[in-house]
């Protein structure tokens, strides 16, 4: 990895980060930093909230396929509890995680 010039972009927040691509029934990301909300469903199924949108694990891993090849820097998790009281991951940087009842 020495040399390489690559450097991550996150879109700004108040900004969508995924689209969805019908040509390939898939979302893209918009840039290279997702920041999202890992949850389970009244299932235990896995959910990854991305803006206003719910992707099954399915969806989230289809729309990494976009950057097969790369390389992938580890997660920021914090976990917080809901206002609801239920138990969630975030992924984020763990300075801004917090409450999202305050």
């Amino acid at each position: 990895m020495i040399g390489n010039k690559h450097v991550a972009v996150e879109v700004p927040l108040g900004s969508p980060q995924i689209k969805y691509f019908a040509r390939r029934y898939q979302w893209c990301p918009r840039g290279g930093v997702l920041r999202c909300l890992v949850e389970d469903d009244e299932n235990g199924q896995l959910v990854v909230g991305i803006d206003d949108q719910e992707l099954s694990l399915e969806e989230f891993g289809r729309m990494l396929t976009t950057y097969a090849g790369w390389g992938m820097r580890g997660l920021s998790l914090c976990r917080t509890i809901s206002c609801t009281g239920s138990r969630r991951w975030r992924c984020a940087n763990p300075i801004r995680c917090v409450s999202r009842c305050n």
